[in-house]
């Protein structure tokens, strides 16, 4: 009798897995995460919206290798809308970081 529970138990486990992994790769389906991300400063906005933004797979949603433009007047100061993209740009940075130190703990 315990020999047809063990067999009964071990295929629910693997239907139970099944199930699992179709689950996940339906979510992984409307993954929105990106791969490269450009962002300029006169659309601030519109990188702060995309920061901000959810990922209906993973939560958090990342925005893959990011490049920032800058633009400098003369004298080598940085614009004040390049100097908000950074700051938006740093913001990105500090959660993506602090959610993989998250992740890596038990």
């Amino acid at each position: 009798m315990s020999g047809k529970l063990s067999s009964l138990s071990s295929r629910l486990a693997k239907v139970e897995q099944q199930q699992a992994d179709r689950k996940r790769r339906a979510e992984l389906a409307n993954c929105a995460c990106r791969e490269i991300t450009i962002a300029v400063p006169h659309e601030a906005e519109r990188f702060e919206a995309e920061m901000n933004r959810r990922c209906p797979a993973h939560g958090f949603h990342r925005l893959g290798k990011l490049l920032a433009v800058n633009f400098v007047e003369p004298g080598m100061t940085v614009t004040e809308e390049s100097a908000k993209l950074n700051q938006l740009v740093a913001t990105y940075e500090l959660r993506l970081s602090q959610l993989s130190q998250s992740s890596i703990e038990p």
